[in-house]
């Protein structure tokens, strides 16, 4: 990337379409939803992205990593759980139906 000149909002840069499709956060630009935002011309001139929200979104998620560490560990003990407690259900429901006829 080149910074090419300046304005009163910001830069004029260059940018390769691998240095774009990094930033924003695809691997390179033969990407299939890299091209496809190309091809349905949502990538074209004037077009704006949208850097400092995703960088917020980037910064909230790491600053909530323990947070989403902890839900993903209740997450897990709670299918344990269920996984347990399915064939119990199972159980109850063969004898529901098996005495109601239903």
């Amino acid at each position: 990337m080149k910074i090419i000149a300046e304005n009163p909002n910001g830069f004029i840069i260059d940018m390769s379409k691998t240095e774009l499709a990094n930033l924003i956060g695809y691997y390179s630009n033969d990407n299939g939803d890299f091209k496809k935002l190309r091809d349905d011309c949502v990538l074209k001139v004037g077009s704006e992205i949208a850097i400092s929200k995703m960088y917020e979104l980037l910064y909230s998620m790491r600053s909530n990593e323990q947070r989403f560490k902890k839900a993903s560990e209740l997450l897990a003990k709670i299918s344990e759980t269920l996984l347990l407690v399915d064939p119990v259900v199972r159980q109850i429901q063969s004898e529901i139906i098996e005495q109601t006829g239903k």
